[in-house]
């Protein structure tokens, strides 16, 4: 486990569960996984998801997640060819996208908050036709259909701690080998010994007259003291 950014959470690495991936976390942790291309998904405390599928049958990389409960974010990064392929499955809907970085959230009465942050979603219900929803839009999810787009504001957006704190780790994510990632976090950069000049020529004459005031002290020691016995009962 490794400390998150910013103090607080850990993260922890997903687990295994018959042929899906599980992805949870403890409380006060989050889980995240980083998907072969450089994709994420993650969850909090709440939250609670299944990798079901990350390759298609001509062997191009796909991400297919299922969300049962709780709060997530995905972030999807496009391949090569412009399109690595990543599905949300919820209970009332299929959110699809190439490029974008959104947040779902389970509602206490049912349904679903979606609120996309980048890029573009598509999001295909049981009845309705599907709708595209961009970046700075949320909507509405549930049993009865997909509800009415409301643009949101940037600062809206930033107002909100799980979307400021994710879009924060996804910056220091590392694409590798599938399976759980750990984040290469930055390093803090060497500080530079300092080069001689006008810094260490002033550093230099501190110390000579240091040791000037020193040597004088010594001397000035050894001639007072002697006087001052004289007065010495």
């Amino acid at each position: 486990m490794e400390r998150a950014p910013g103090g607080g959470a850990t993260v922890e690495g997903s687990v295994t569960s018959g042929h899906a991936e599980e992805l949870s976390a403890a409380p006060g942790a989050l889980a995240e996984r980083v998907h072969p291309g450089g994709s994420v998904t993650r969850v909090d405390a709440n939250g609670r998801c299944h990798l079901l599928a990350n390759v298609r049958a001509d062997g191009s990389t796909s991400v297919v997640i299922r969300q049962d409960e709780g709060r997530s974010w995905h972030r999807a990064v496009p391949g090569p060819t412009g399109r690595n392929g990543y599905e949300l499955h919820l209970s009332d809907a299929v959110i699809s996208t190439d490029d974008a970085a959104f947040t779902a959230i389970r509602r206490a009465g049912g349904g679903w908050v979606l609120v996309v942050v980048e890029g573009t979603v598509h999001i295909t219900g049981p009845t309705a036709p599907p709708v595209e929803v961009s970046a700075l839009q949320a909507v509405k999810i549930s049993s009865r259909g997909i509800g009415t787009r409301r643009d949101l504001s940037p600062a809206e957006v930033e107002a909100q701690p799980w979307v400021v704190r994710n879009r924060a780790r996804d910056g220091h994510v590392v694409p590798t080998s599938p399976g759980p990632q750990r984040l290469a976090l930055p390093q803090p950069a060497a500080t530079p010994p300092p080069a001689p000049g006008k810094e260490g020529a002033s550093v230099e004459r501190l110390l000579r007259v240091a040791r000037r005031g020193a040597a004088g002290g010594k001397r000035l020691f050894e001639r007072v003291v002697p006087r001052l016995a004289r007065f010495v009962v």
